[in-house]
């Protein structure tokens, strides 16, 4: 394909995000469209890049408003693993959708990337064959795969190099594009042929003081006097540095472009999806730290070079579709990392809740870039040039002898100028101001525990530890409301009843059903010289009541209780066992109990009553009777949950839903972890979405019984409303 083949947005701007190195779905599709859509637009965001999990709604909602979405694929495995299992269809899920940009996984030089973090001597060779299998899996589902990343450009990391000595060369230019990680630090644009870099040109006593003026947590010159900058700027000065023989720099495209040509004969995309200046960065002491200011004034000037508006610096080439920074949102977006709060453009550390480059970019007035001809082959004389920082296009004429881009689609409806026609002063939207980290609406999380009147409900966040509680009414209701986006546990005071990842967004209202178990357990461990695993049970006040042990690969045995009385009146052993996850359980008795066996070592599993009897088979009715088949364990808190894979996708579908609501009054929601306290959950949608195999997997184990439903969603849905069993297979005629 040649450049021009590459779909672009309409009005593209060459403006992009790095969403959040978080998973998209953290926040709610109603608070994407009313706070954050907004924001991108008066940005001038035309390409957004993200985690592949979770971002269909995300990728839906920027193509419906002409955004180029930027699909991170995450491997499953660190390199050299391939990237997670059943991503074909992920990838077809996606491009149904619309999207056509898949990055393939982490920056290639990154450590944290690569088995035990280490990178091997011959990474690059590693990764050829995995590197090509997945762009066959993305080029074949008519995708535009995009190679990793990688901070340094010397040869050991030539990717499409190795690539194409392995005989692929064809492959890349069928469709291959390069992703760039944009390493600028507190590096000038025009770095490595600025001034102080060839020259080292001397500091001023004003722009010194000039710098040090701006308020800030940082010191603007890592503390260093005028004299020690000077000093430095004279030790470091290099005349002949070129974006070849540097590591660093906004310009290091140029470099990585002359080499894709030098293999391929011609230009592919570059797409800069990641990196940017970060408020803080101070890595050459030659220049000042990026404070909030100069990380703006460097946002702007990078943002006119792509969209060829800037009095100072040239246009990007075509080649540079766009430059992604990072990061939009951290805490904001629902990633709780606190490393990387402070990449973050929205958040509660700076004032008003978001850095001035949000009001500077969005002040900008934005244009469509008009783009250069395809640059050609690299000749001898065009690397040459290059080499000595200055590129040439293939026909002898600088590239930067651009056409002055037209002016594109007039300036978003959000840009609302103020006062006098004469003064542009641009404003942030209602929508995100005064205080866009103000998390409105709240979140709530309701439900109702069945037996529990009176008891103690507690809340946690897991972000940072903090909880607060709720005593059930004699209505056996319970209500948290105000809550701030994350990820939360829910567990019942003096039981082993708990909820873990409950995820709230901005605005969502969460309902839980709930039964008061009547049983609570006590687990303890100790060491033995036994050469297995062994569980011994008690369940106090019932002899003779059947407890069985199990996991997902054996069906288990099974130990009546009383049958050690050596231990005490109640006490049962289940050995012997190998090491593992294993699901405890005395008849009757939910939920079920999760086991982490280990080799010689004696787990004691001690049962008492909570506040009231649960009718439980006598001992004599204990067996199953022959031909019988053996009740699955259940961990059941309510009876019936329509699990939802995926958003309903019509009015049919939403109107078929509501009459099976009306009909079978099950609980429902998107939580698998709210599920897994069903005796039955219905799931819509494929395995594909949100409820993935292993989640189906995962609830079985808890002892639900499962049904899911993919296709004719609508038509099977209603005539379970109608007639059916909801748990049953339709095999009928359900148009009849």
């Amino acid at each position: 394909m040649d450049l021009h083949e590459f779909p672009r947005p309409e009005g593209d701007t060459g403006i992009g995000i790095h969403w959040s190195f978080g998973e998209p779905a953290a926040t709610g599709l109603r608070r994407l469209r009313q706070r954050w859509l907004p924001l991108l637009k008066l940005l001038g965001v035309k390409w957004v890049r993200f985690r592949h999990a979770g971002g269909e709604a995300l990728a839906e909602l920027l193509l419906e408003n002409d955004i180029m979405p930027i699909v991170q694929l995450r491997r499953f495995a660190p390199y050299p693993g391939r990237p997670a299992e059943g991503l074909e269809e992920v990838i077809r899920g996606y491009i149904a959708l619309g999207v056509r940009y898949f990055e393939l996984g982490e920056r290639l030089d990154d450590p944290h990337a690569w088995q035990e973090a280490h990178i091997p001597s011959d990474a690059v060779s590693l990764l050829v064959e995995p590197l090509r299998a997945d762009l066959e899996i993305v080029l074949e589902a008519g995708g535009l795969p995009g190679l990793p990343a990688c901070l340094q450009m010397n040869e050991q990391w030539d990717m499409v190099g190795a690539l194409c000595r392995a005989g692929h060369a064809e492959l890349l230019r069928a469709g291959v594009w390069q992703a760039y990680y944009m390493h600028v630090g507190n590096l000038p644009l025009e770095y490595p042929d600025d001034p102080v870099n060839l020259m080292g040109q001397a500091l001023s006593a004003y722009e010194y003081e000039e710098a040090l003026a701006e308020e800030w947590p940082g010191h603007t010159w890592g503390g260093l006097r005028r004299q020690e900058v000077n000093q430095e700027r004279q030790r470091r000065r290099d005349p002949d540095a070129t974006v070849v023989s540097i590591s660093a720099g906004w310009r290091r495209y140029e470099a990585l472009d002359l080499r894709i040509r030098r293999h391929l004969g011609r230009s592919i995309p570059i797409l800069g999806t990641s990196g940017g200046p970060r408020v803080g960065d101070h890595f050459d002491p030659r220049y000042p730290a990026i404070s909030p200011r100069r990380h703006a004034e460097q946002v702007l000037a990078m943002a006119q070079a792509l969209m060829g508006t800037s009095g100072e610096h040239r246009p990007a080439p075509g080649y540079l579709f766009c430059a992604a920074f990072s990061v939009l949102g951290n805490y904001a977006l629902g990633h709780f990392e606190p490393a990387f709060e402070e990449w973050a453009w929205v958040s509660p550390r700076w004032e008003r809740g978001r850095l001035p480059v949000v009001e500077a970019l969005g002040a900008e007035p934005k244009r469509a870039r008009l783009l250069a001809e395809p640059i050609g082959p690299a000749s001898a004389e065009e690397a040459a040039a290059v080499m000595s920082g200055v590129a040439v296009s293939a026909g002898g004429s600088r590239t930067d002898d651009f056409v002055e881009p037209e002016v594109g689609r007039p300036l978003y409806e959000l840009l609302r100028p103020l006062g006098d026609a004469e003064e542009e002063n641009y404003v942030i939207p209602p929508t995100f101001a005064p205080e866009p980290f103000a998390f409105w609406p709240p979140a709530s999380l309701q439900g109702k525990l069945k037996g529990g009147a009176g008891r103690k409900v507690l809340l946690s966040l897991a972000r940072d530890g903090s909880w607060q509680e709720f005593v059930v009414g004699q209505d056996e209701s319970f209500a948290f409301r105000n809550l701030r986006p994350g990820v939360y546990a829910l567990r019942v005071d003096g039981t082993n009843l708990e909820i873990s990842r409950i995820t709230l967004a901005s605005g969502d209202e969460k309902y839980l059903e709930l039964e008061m178990p009547a049983w609570r357990w006590h687990i303890t461990r100790r060491p033995a010289n036994l050469g297995f695993a062994m569980v011994l049970c008690s369940v106090e006040g019932r002899a003779g009541l059947p407890v069985r042990i199990w996991n997902d690969v054996w069906e288990g045995m099974e130990r009546l209780t009383g049958s050690k009385p050596a231990l005490g009146p109640y006490y049962c052993e289940l050995a012997p066992l190998a090491a593992g996850r294993y699901w405890l359980q005395p008849r009757g008795i939910t939920p079920a109990v999760e086991l982490e066996l280990e080799t010689d070592a004696v787990f004691e599993v001690v049962f008492t009553p909570i506040c009231r009897e649960e009718p439980l088979p006598a001992a004599s009715e204990a067996s199953v009777p022959a031909g019988e088949a053996e009740p699955a364990p259940s961990t059941a808190g309510l009876d019936l949950y329509l699990l939802l894979a995926r958003p309903l996708a019509s009015k049919e579908e939403l109107s078929a839903v509501l009459r099976f609501l009306q009909r079978h009054t099950p609980a429902c929601g998107f939580s698998v972890e709210e599920a897994s306290w069903a005796r039955r959950v219905l799931i819509v949608g494929g395995a594909n979405l949100r409820v993935t195999e292993d989640d189906e997997q995962f609830l079985r184990q808890r002892g639900c019984q499962v049904r899911r439903v993919t296709e004719r969603v609508a038509e099977t849905l209603a005539f379970l409303a109608r007639q059916g069993d909801p748990m049953s297979d339709v095999t009928v005629d359900i148009t009849a």
